[in-house]
């Protein structure tokens, strides 16, 4: 009991939260060597910092923040909304809704620091008479072995591309044709904020920023997809998802998406700012000792038009760029992409600094 009780003192829960007081969820806490601690909760939480002195709270939506965790009053942490936004921008009569979105994804080891790297251009072209979309996507990728990027590249290569691509529905219809069977419900509790709850209870968030004009999604991705196989009455297959999971422990998923919205709250595909879908887990190694994982796909959009067929191939010529290293962080910096932990870039750039080029 002794010890129980000293483990409990110890343990020093933060609540992140955003400038207008609410909490933002699945926010990373790492430390300054980038060893990872944990997520924030739904409730922008996270029970324990392990007994960092100093750590660094990062979130797609968010500017980057360090602090000790000593000077912290209550745990309270607030954050700066990232230099990133969608502006208006005017439609027009035109056959094409042209977006071009930005990725970037990393596979992270604690063990072994950034483990594999991926960047890439899409280009979406959505066809207002069809109500078709269609997508091309470019990328450039580094591994620290040759046999690691291909193996990667072959297992979540094509999640990464479907992650970058825009969905021409929204958002809320989606969630609820894909949760049906769980009874999936979205229900406003406040001006602004709604509950996204299934049989099993609360699973996500959904607020709207009208400073930014942006509405913000939070889900439990992984409990979703389990509560949905569950609900659907498919314990074999439940079963062999358990199983191939086996070799995962304390495995967390979670999608995060960004809409601009305008006074109403309306918003069409094109109006898509950024997601990120975001996975960890422990995984036991051959020696018996145990990593960390995280992988994250980041999307961003950088420009959206209303066009015609000779304005569209105007501007898909316009935006090919040769995809290097360098170039994909010029590139970051002039669409004022929100920056990678630097604890993290730190990493990322160890594996691209013998040949940036490559």
């Amino acid at each position: 009991m002794l010890v129980m009780t000293a483990q409990h003192v110890c343990a020093q829960i933060i609540k992140v939260v955003d400038k207008a007081g609410e909490p933002v969820p699945y926010a990373s806490i790492l430390t300054d060597d980038a060893k990872f601690i944990g997520y924030t909760d739904l409730n922008g939480e996270l029970s324990d910092v392990k007994g960092a002195d100093r750590i660094n709270i990062t979130h797609i939506a968010y500017k980057t923040k360090a602090v000790e965790t000593r000077s912290l009053h209550n745990g309270l942490v607030t954050l700066d909304d990232a230099e990133f936004n969608l502006g208006e921008v005017t439609v027009k009569p035109r056959p094409y809704v042209y977006i071009q979105t930005y990725y970037r994804l990393y596979y992270y080891s604690e063990n072994d620091g950034i483990v594999y790297y991926r960047a890439g251009l899409t280009d979406n072209t959505y066809d207002t008479v069809k109500k078709k979309m269609t997508s091309k996507t470019k990328h450039i990728a580094k591994a620290e072995m040759g046999i690691l990027k291909v193996l990667l590249g072959a297992i979540i290569g094509s999640k990464v591309d479907e992650n970058s691509h825009i969905s021409t529905n929204t958002m809320e219809q989606r969630l609820l044709k894909r949760g049906e069977a769980a009874k999936l419900k979205i229900t406003e509790v406040a001006p602004g904020k709604k509950l996204i709850t299934d049989f099993k209870g609360n699973i996500g968030v959904i607020t709207d920023n009208r400073s930014t004009h942006q509405r913000r999604y939070s889900m439990d991705a992984w409990a979703i997809y389990l509560h949905k196989i569950e609900a659907e009455g498919k314990t074999k297959k439940l079963g062999k998802v358990e199983e191939r999971q086996e070799h995962k422990k304390n495995k967390v998923e979670n999608d995060f998406f960004v809409y601009r919205i305008d006074e109403d709250g309306n918003y069409r595909p094109e109006d898509f700012v950024m997601s990120q879908y975001l996975t960890s887990y422990d995984t036991e190694e051959k020696d018996g000792s145990t990593d960390h994982v995280i992988v994250a796909v980041q999307v961003f959009t950088t420009e959206r038009a209303y066009v015609d067929k000779d304005e569209l191939n105007e501007l898909k010529q316009k935006n090919k760029m040769k995809l290097t290293y360098d170039n994909i962080m010029r590139f970051e910096k002039d669409h004022d992409i929100p920056p990678i932990a630097p604890v993290v870039q730190k990493k990322l750039d160890d594996i691209w600094k013998k040949d940036k080029t490559d």
